[in-house]
């Protein structure tokens, strides 16, 4: 919520982007990158993880995301120790950046995988013998 409370994408008439939002879209591949990066690497961490508990990675892979709080987080540490405040507006943008992708990304990709995982362990019976009487 507090990424979509100050995201504002389009204005009422027309397709200019708000102050974070233009941010955002200027933070471009560097900010993908950093997206698709949470995906694979906290993905492959994750679906281990939830197999090493029993699971069977999907649960791990849908929190491959990066949540929307975490776009609060630059600015939170910069007011903790001020020495950190020339870098907060820019991680601030790159977290941003990071949630769009992720958001987008993770559904697919999970959707993808539950169905691979489903086909894998989906066994055939054995035809049932008929009992001579």
């Amino acid at each position: 919520m507090a990424l979509g409370a100050c995201l504002r994408l389009r204005r009422r008439g027309g397709p200019a982007l708000g102050t974070v939002g233009h941010r955002v879209v200027q933070a471009g591949l560097l900010g993908v990158m950093l997206g698709i990066a949470v995906v694979f690497v906290s993905g492959a961490c994750l679906i281990l993880a939830n197999r090493a508990t029993g699971g069977d990675g999907t649960a791990g892979l849908a929190a491959a995301t990066t949540a929307g709080n975490a776009a609060a987080v630059p600015m939170l540490v910069a007011a903790a120790d001020p020495k950190y405040a020339a870098a907060a507006g820019p991680a601030t943008v790159l977290v941003a950046a990071s949630v769009i992708v992720t958001s987008l990304l993770v559904p697919p990709i999970t959707a993808w995988w539950a169905t691979r995982m489903r086909a894998a362990t989906v066994t055939f019976a054995e035809p049932v013998q008929e009992l001579d009487r």
